[in-house]
């Protein structure tokens, strides 16, 4: 059945699903997400857009012309949006009628945001940490790896690019040098990489490593 066929929650199940999510009970958490319609509902005053949640709680008032968002998705005050003005990207944490800017609207593309995003400035991306605000790898990247439309990680690991060089990162925020030839996408066990003509691995500093025993970076599987 399609989300918007299914029936709106009631504050009753919404506080069920805040205890079950808290209980670490998984399989009822997922059978309630998986019964009611989440998603959020855009509303517009005047050419702009603004976003309520499930029970009509304004999350954004209407000053953006567009947002990046996840359809499924249950977003809550406080939550983070990708919003885009005059056909520029930024970051806002949602409160209703009191937004704060997390990252103005200033980049061509900003993918789903997490604590760690990447964005694309006038065609080189780089990476910021969104809990600072700061840059991790400045907009000098020929390409960040994505997957299923906006999302720089993939079983923990995000992987950059810079000319024929590659760089891992990973979503706790560890990052390496833009220093490897090749990847290893198995996407299970320990990551491998190559420099030169060497096979190896990443060890707990971010640094390429011959022994396997000091290898730390894997995908999360």
């Amino acid at each position: 059945m399609e989300q918007n066929q299914l029936p709106r929650p009631s504050q009753k199940i919404y506080d069920e699903l805040q205890i079950v999510k808290n209980s670490n009970n998984d399989d009822r958490y997922l059978e309630i997400m998986n019964n009611y319609n989440w998603a959020v509902e855009l509303y517009e005053v005047n050419g702009k857009y603004g976003i309520k949640n499930w029970d009509g709680t304004i999350l954004l008032p209407p000053a953006f012309d567009d947002f990046r968002m996840m359809t499924s998705g249950l977003y809550e005050l406080g939550d983070k949006m990708v919003v885009i003005i005059d056909e520029k990207e930024g970051v806002v944490k949602m409160d209703g009628e009191n937004w704060l800017w997390l990252l103005k609207p200033e980049f061509d593309f900003i993918t789903y945001p997490s604590s760690i995003i990447a964005v694309k400035k006038e065609n080189f991306w780089g990476i910021i940490n969104l809990m600072t605000g700061e840059y991790m790898v400045k907009p000098e990247l020929d390409e960040v790896f994505l997957h299923g439309g906006g999302f720089p990680f993939v079983n923990g690991i995000g992987i950059f690019k810079k000319g024929n060089k590659y760089g891992v990162i990973n979503d706790y925020g560890g990052i390496t040098e833009i220093i490897f030839d090749e990847i290893s996408l198995d996407y299970e066990g320990l990551l491998s990489v190559r420099k030169d003509d060497l096979w190896g691995w990443v060890n707990e500093n971010g640094q390429f490593e011959l022994d396997e025993e000091l290898a730390t970076w894997g995908w999360e599987i």
